[in-house]
């Protein structure tokens, strides 16, 4: 949710920035022939797939002439800036500088990296500029399930990573905003919510709401019955909404 691409608002003034995490930047089709342009936090970052397969992700500026490494090509070696022939291994280190009669590796020459890994046909990048991650991206939960359908759809929003997920995890304003829908305020009746806290996420379960009577609850069970339904948020940016709905739909 903090990845964002050219375009966008950045949101680095909106939200704090917890670096030492693992972020979505991409999908892993995204990333095949050519270089392609993703941002953390509004910083450029360009991502690259080596031809032994590996996916590699560096600041999106030469630090010769400050040339955008996203308009480079992939060479065996590394990327190639399009400006002065400059290539970058995915370490972050020079590998060649044509007009230099001499080493090309110097520190002054080094671009910053950010380690990528791929897991469940996402690019994942950990925050820490330069940094070591400390275990692996998280998972999503069933997408590997083959009992579940899996739906995956970019949503660009100005707002920080906050602001986003706190409108998917608020059950209040839905029979407002989106009344009839799913809630209706005329639906209101007291239930209960158990909040339990763990060490990397917290989840409040809801108990005791009857399928409500919106057009998307009848669609989903038409039987009705109950509600079972759990609201999750994981440091630092990820949200899931989980609901089983009588005996027909598990969200």
């Amino acid at each position: 949710m903090t990845a964002s691409e050219p375009g966008l608002v950045p949101t680095a003034a909106l939200s704090p920035r917890v670096e030492r995490a693992w972020y979505v930047v991409a999908r892993c089709a995204d990333v095949g022939r050519a270089p392609v342009l993703r941002a953390l936090w509004g910083t450029p970052i360009v991502l690259w797939r080596a031809p032994d397969g590996a996916v590699h992700a560096v600041l999106d500026r030469c630090p010769h002439r400050n040339v955008p490494l996203h308009d480079g090509k992939i060479e065996p070696e590394g990327l190639r800036c399009r400006y002065h022939g400059w290539v970058f291994g995915g370490d972050g280190a020079c590998r060649h500088v044509p007009a230099l009669d001499g080493a090309s590796e110097a520190p002054a020459r080094r671009v910053p990296r950010w380690v990528a890994r791929e897991q469940q046909g996402f690019v994942w990048l950990w925050g820490e500029r330069d940094g070591e991650p400390v275990g692996s991206p998280p998972s999503f939960p069933e997408v590997d399930d083959p009992r579940y359908l899996t739906v995956i759809r970019p949503l660009r929003t100005r707002g920080s990573v906050h602001a986003v997920i706190e409108n998917a995890l608020d059950v209040p304003h839905t029979g407002f905003l989106h009344g009839g829908w799913f809630r209706k305020d005329g639906d209101r009746k007291p239930i209960r919510c158990v909040v339990e806290r763990f060490d990397d996420h917290v989840q409040a379960e809801y108990i005791g709401e009857s399928r409500p009577k919106g057009f998307v609850a009848r669609l989903l069970s038409p039987s009705g019955g109950e509600v079972r339904h759990f609201d999750r948020f994981r440091m630092p940016s990820m949200s899931e909404v989980e609901y089983a709905i009588g005996t027909e739909n598990h969200l």
